[in-house]
């Protein structure tokens, strides 16, 4: 016994480092194959729940929708839509939405196209713009993000010559609002 207590005292220096490395190697091979594994499984096991529960809720909304009568469905259609009292706050987030995309709106027309039995308005805009192709991009479609009931209708574009860089357009949008 004191045999071994001499040979431990005496070579303790050159076997802790190897023993602590061993250690790691150990704690390493144990993460890589037992741990890791079985957070994996965890992190699959939570997103299937997940899965599941979006899954319900999309039945449970279709189930709702099922039993709901076609005119609730159709009110809930119409309140999508704003109403014609805010038409003036509609146009000035497009010309807001203009400006931040650097893009700077000199004149514009607007036509009603009602029809007196249909329960939406359509107010067409066309719009003529002056700046680069990656502007008016921009803004249509941040427009078109920003105000879900606004469509693209048309759009035109000129350039003068084949080497400039901005050119003009004319973008005609259709807004649909309630009566």
């Amino acid at each position: 016994m004191k045999r071994i207590l001499w040979l431990l005292r005496r070579h303790a220096p050159t076997w802790a480092p190897a023993l602590a490395l061993l250690l790691l190697a150990v704690a390493g091979a144990f993460w890589l194959g037992v741990s890791q594994p079985l957070q994996d499984e965890v992190e699959a096991l939570e997103q299937r729940q997940l899965t599941q529960r979006d899954g319900k809720l999309r039945q449970a909304d279709v189930d709702r929708q099922r039993k709901s009568t076609p005119e609730e469905r159709l009110a809930r259609y119409y309140k999508f839509f704003a109403d014609s009292d805010s038409l003036t706050d509609q146009l000035a987030q497009i010309h807001g939405v203009a400006q931040a995309s650097g893009l700077e709106l000199k004149s514009a027309e607007y036509r009603l196209l009602s029809q007196p039995e249909q329960k939406l308005e359509r107010y067409q805009i066309i719009l003529p713009v002056q700046g680069t192709y990656g502007a008016i991009r921009e803004f249509m479609a941040r427009v078109l993000t920003k105000i879900p009931t606004l469509a693209l209708s048309q759009v035109q574009f000129q350039r003068k010559l084949i080497s400039e860089t901005a050119g003009e357009a004319q973008i005609t949008f259709t807004l649909y609002l309630v009566k």
